[in-house]
């Protein structure tokens, strides 16, 4: 059921499977021309593998719709994201088969147009969210061009680019003359835009410009043709490479001691690949991880006289990562969410959650070796520990004013070890590790 198609191979060494310029018999593929490509014409036979910069797998996409004539459903995933169905009882997960998939488009009653990944929820607006990593102007460009082109889906465009849900991955499967026509339409909007973007400035990550639209536009094309589709679940098998890389150039950094090192080595490869820190990258968050090491050691080092840091304790990668997940665990059963830290901060529950004792005890991993012992930690032991450190605190005398801001200090310490995936993706990772308002 799978064909492995190798995207962008115009651009990179062959790798022995289906390449996107050329045809299946391995005949090299002309590129399409510009006035074909303006007239919007459905040319047999051709390919835009040089494009895979800015288009990603779309270049793969386009490549089905113009060359694969034998096939009566065609779709695409990525060589780690696979549609998986729903788990059945007492059993694991498994990948849609063929059989599955001829009996979700092709069964006699309830068959559904399009297979594809379960929707996402954003937490804000789609226009809000694709600002924060991309340029404003693309979209307002897209939105432009299907006005231009297709005024009756800009008016589903411009109600969910308000909403907060979207399709990702470019992954889906149909029968092929739907997904001829959603190919048509599609490539008709994104070489127009393309044709009006200017990238100059731009960085790896925002050059993929039309792989991140046209995962919305899914969702408007689905919407606009009340189309009947089937959400499955992706499953994401393995880490990138690049990911693994970025891995022991930091574990290499901590053997020698050297957070500086790690934070540079860091910046660098998040400058390459600025989506690094995404969950389909940092599958097991030891990336953010990481930053929480660095970002410990950056603070420790400014607050001690001698620059020492936890890693005059500890250079092993993994126990590192360990402690932190611990150490993340611990201060959450102490203080409950993210909520109470920002309370801690301005003192309304410093009193009663957040002593400098505490603090200081949290970022040495004290709290976390007794609350949360091994990776899991038991949550009762948890919770005991919990009820008798806030216990002792709490009968504790009021401290005096100058005492009290030693606690505020211990607070924002800690709030720095426990930044959050959010807080770590957003702040450090954009801010050059630096953490803001701490």
């Amino acid at each position: 059921m799978f064909v492995p198609l190798q995207v962008g191979a115009a651009l990179h060494e062959d790798l022995g499977y289906q390449r996107d310029d050329r045809d299946l018999e391995g005949r090299q593929l002309p590129a399409p021309s510009e006035v074909l490509l303006q007239e919007g014409e459905n040319v047999p036979g051709d390919q835009i593998s040089e494009k895979n910069p800015t288009f990603s797998e779309l270049t793969g996409l386009y490549w089905i719709w113009k060359n694969d004539r034998r096939s009566d459903i065609v779709g695409t995933c990525h060589y780690r994201r696979y549609l998986v169905k729903p788990r059945e009882e007492g059993k694991g997960e498994a990948y849609l088969n063929a059989e599955d998939i001829r009996r979700i488009l092709c069964g006699e009653e309830n068959s559904f147009d399009l297979i594809t990944s379960s929707l996402l929820e954003l937490p804000g607006s789609y226009r809000e969210g694709f600002a924060v990593d991309h340029h404003s102007k693309d979209l307002q460009c897209l939105e432009q061009v299907l006005t231009e082109k297709y005024p009756e889906d800009a008016v589903v465009f411009r109600r969910l680019v308000e909403g907060n849900h979207t399709f990702f991955g470019n992954i889906l499967v149909a029968k092929k003359p739907l997904y001829d026509a959603y190919c048509s339409w599609l490539f008709d909007i994104l070489f127009e835009v393309e044709r009006r973007t200017d990238m100059a400035g731009y960085d790896g990550y925002t050059k993929r410009l039309y792989g991140f639209l046209s995962e919305f536009l899914l969702y408007v094309y689905v919407q606009a043709r009340h189309l009947k589709v089937y959400e499955c679940r992706v499953a994401i098998i393995g880490e990138k490479a690049e990911t693994k890389e970025a891995k022991d150039l930091l574990a290499a950094c901590f053997r020698k001691k050297d957070w500086q090192q790690a934070k540079e080595s860091l910046l660098k490869c998040l400058e390459k690949k600025p989506d690094l820190l995404m969950e389909a990258s940092d599958i097991g968050g030891e990336l953010r991880l990481a930053m929480q090491v660095i970002s410990t050691c950056e603070f420790q080092a400014a607050e001690d006289e001698k620059g020492h840091t936890l890693l005059d304790t500890e250079q092993d990668f993994h126990a590192l990562i360990c402690r932190m997940r611990d150490l993340n665990r611990a201060v959450e059963t102490l203080w409950g969410s993210a909520g109470n830290l920002d309370k801690a901060l301005t003192g309304e529950i410093g009193d009663k959650a957040l002593t400098g004792e505490i603090g200081k005890k949290a970022l040495t991993g004290e709290i976390g070796e007794k609350a949360l012992p091994g990776e899991n930690g038991k949550k009762d032991q948890a919770r005991e520990n919990r009820d008798k450190v806030l216990t002792e605190e709490g009968n504790k005398a009021r401290r005096p004013e100058e005492d009290f801001r030693e606690k505020q200090d211990a607070a924002k310490m800690a709030q720095a070890v426990i930044q959050r995936e959010g807080d770590i993706a957003v702040r450090i990772a954009r801010a050059v590790m630096k953490v803001e308002n701490v």
